[in-house]
């Protein structure tokens, strides 16, 4: 079924940018609800520049605390819910498919930190893993994406299409950007690329580590002020 969703995804997004051809659509068996299973895709940027040392020990580190600490708070929070973690650099890597976070809370700080830093910055590839991820998840749920990045993606796919096909299949966008400055995360891209729900926008320039690991607690307990 992965591999299904993804060749609908990818083509959509190459061939149909503005608009959703009827064979691009959530397999038979699934449904998404904000009533449904939360299903998150946590994804995490590990190009060569996420080793910058500017979110000390450095922007990947950051990324890496940010994203357990979501996990802990998840489980406190919301035990249930189903969390998965994908990194991407030339290609995504998927570390965990999503699994129920507190019986799971070892297995998926694990692999979180198996993340390695590797060449090229693919941010298309690693939408279309992390959407056919929470999209396989059970029969009614409710999907989103964490996207952890200091932008600028450089091979694959468009990810500003390919982002649009996900968010009109239901799921949520979050995106987290990171860099020297707002301008150096390409953040016109990051700002399209999120979803907006009720009115507000789903993206975040995140400026230093502290505010990095609050603004993922604040994910985790459903907050986005």
């Amino acid at each position: 079924m992965k591999s299904t969703i993804r060749g609908l995804i990818r083509k959509a997004a190459y061939y149909f940018p503005d608009a959703l051809p009827v064979e691009c659509r959530l397999p038979d068996n699934s449904r998404v609800s904000p009533r449904g299973q939360q299903v998150y895709g946590l994804l995490i940027d590990a190009s060569p520049s996420m080793d910058e040392p500017d979110y000390p020990p450095s922007r990947f580190a950051a990324a890496k605390e940010a994203a357990v600490r979501f996990l802990e708070q998840s489980a406190e929070q919301n035990p249930t819910s189903l969390v998965g973690v994908v990194f991407y650099a030339a290609m995504p890597h998927v570390r965990c498919h999503p699994l129920p976070v507190k019986q799971n809370l070892d297995r998926l700080r694990d692999a979180v930190q198996a993340g390695e830093i590797s060449a090229a910055t693919n941010t298309g590839e690693g939408l279309l893993t992390a959407g056919e991820e929470v999209l396989s998840q059970g029969s009614v749920i409710s999907p989103a994406i964490i996207l952890l990045t200091d932008g600028h993606a450089n091979v694959g796919p468009d990810p500003v299409p390919v982002s649009a096909q996900l968010k009109r299949l239901g799921i949520r966008i979050d995106i987290v950007g990171i860099g020297g400055s707002p301008a150096d995360v390409n953040e016109p891209e990051l700002r399209q690329m999120a979803s907006v729900v009720n009115g507000q926008l789903r993206y975040w320039f995140i400026r230093d580590s502290i505010s990095l690991v609050r603004r993922f607690e604040a994910l985790a307990l459903g907050k986005i002020n």
